[in-house]
């Protein structure tokens, strides 16, 4: 029978230099389903998601792909199950665009998948997808932060792995980009685990959310339950209203002009 999660992460642990990043996290990702992972800064979430594409060794805890723990799977087979963008990913190499998105070929095909016309039009096609056709000869070193991006989450998709992991995605993006990468990501027919900061954009394009804080998960579930003005105030810090998009109803934060003060009642904080 097939799992009905497609990832389950089960007590996991890290520690880094003597520091404990995360602690007992768990929940799991439902098959088909973006989930997306917020927290402020230091909660955790690039370390998770590089346990999850095993970046970094976890020391306790498992994570389980379609029923089988992450570090029994052998490199290449990891590779066609995960597909993966980190936040940074240096090259190597002088690659050009059409480099980067080949590349995502080679765990099913080897080095030489572009040769190929099954995957000469997989290349082609994830070019266009993530709009970056135009710029398939230019060189990585001579792209924008947010073309580099793109160019990155098109060989993702040429991965075409059942599960994409992706940490802050819309970082260097305009508006316009933000909104058609997680397009692309929500049109994905597999399963998308997202760390995300923007809260609005998490509202409206996933179907899930794990809220992290000091490395541990503080809730999850749909957008509509965890979005609540009790929760930013825990978890961020801050006063905001939540109220239903005029178009998605999807719901969306506006958050007050000040921060909550550490140890001060917001209204009281108001009045002064």
């Amino acid at each position: 029978m097939t799992p009905e999660h497609a990832l389950e992460i089960r007590d996991l642990t890290v520690e880094l230099g003597g520091r404990r990043i995360l602690h007992e996290v768990g929940f799991t990702v439902p098959r088909g389903e973006v989930v997306g992972i917020i927290g402020p800064n230091g909660a955790g979430k690039s370390t998770l998601l590089s346990c999850v594409y095993r970046h970094i060794a976890y020391q306790r805890g498992e994570i389980t792909v379609d029923g089988r723990e992450l570090r029994t799977l052998p490199r290449r087979e990891l590779a066609r199950l995960i597909a993966a963008v980190p936040q940074d990913t240096p090259f190597a190499f002088d690659l050009t665009v059409e480099d980067i998105v080949a590349a995502g070929r080679i765990p099913h095909t080897g080095a030489f998948a572009r040769n190929r016309d099954h995957d000469r039009g997989i290349i082609d096609e994830c070019l266009r997808r993530v709009n970056v056709e135009h710029l398939r000869h230019r060189s990585a070193a001579t792209l924008s932060g947010g073309e580099r991006q793109r160019a990155l989450l098109g060989r993702a998709l040429a991965q075409d792995a059942p599960i994409l992991v992706l940490d802050e995605p819309t970082n260097h993006l305009d508006l316009a980009n933000q909104e058609q990468l997680l397009e692309l990501v929500h049109e994905h027919t597999g399963t998308s685990l997202v760390a995300i900061h923007d809260l609005n954009l998490a509202a409206e394009y996933c179907d899930h959310i794990v809220v992290l804080r000091d490395g541990a998960v503080v809730t999850d579930g749909p957008p509509e339950r965890v979005l609540t003005p009790e929760l930013l105030h825990d978890v961020f810090r801050v006063r905001a209203h939540v109220v239903p998009h005029p178009e998605s109803g999807r719901p969306h934060v506006i958050t007050s002009a000040r921060r909550v003060r550490s140890g001060v009642d917001a209204q009281n904080s108001v009045r002064q």
